[in-house]
């Protein structure tokens, strides 16, 4: 049945997310929300989830843009209707204009999403780094950008040498 299922689902989900060893003395998962760890200093900490547009290429100059940032809310305004639907991320980093106060350059690329991810490596926790999205997308500039300048570097890369 579709309970039964579900049921099942929330089992391996709950015993995927509890990294924290699960319930003291008795060696069973934590009863943990889906996407929460139990942080070393007790804290809980969410799964952080980060969107980065990428530089426009030359193709896309000048047309009027279908994907905007505000905050850390993403709007992808329709063709034919013209409504925006809004996406809300943990990071929005919007990399399409470097004349702007708002575009996101590599290093603060890596201050938002990278470090954060150091920090639990070096506090001795599994971490992943995870990206997708279509071919062109920016993928590989966000992971690994170009050895030089360094100021083009990406998370890897940063990672590493951090």
């Amino acid at each position: 049945s579709d309970e039964r299922g579900m049921a099942n689902f929330r089992h391996r989900a709950t015993t995927w997310a509890s990294m924290d060893g699960g319930t003291p003395g008795t060696g069973a998962p934590s009863p943990m929300n889906l996407g929460q760890v139990q942080g070393m200093q007790g804290t809980s900490e969410a799964i952080t989830v980060g969107m980065r547009l990428r530089p426009l290429v030359s193709q896309e100059q000048g047309q009027l843009p279908c994907i905007s940032i505000k905050d850390n809310v993403v709007s992808i305004r329709g063709d034919l209707t013209g409504v925006a639907q809004d996406f809300a991320f943990d990071v929005a980093m919007d990399s399409t204009d470097p004349s702007s106060p708002d575009y996101c350059s590599q290093e603060q690329c890596y201050e938002l999403m990278g470090k954060k991810m150091l920090t639990h490596m070096m506090q001795g926790f599994h971490t992943c780094l995870f990206c997708y999205g279509q071919t062109g997308t920016g993928k590989t500039t966000t992971i690994m950008g170009k050895a030089n300048p360094p100021s083009e570097r990406g998370l890897l890369l940063r990672l590493i040498q951090d």
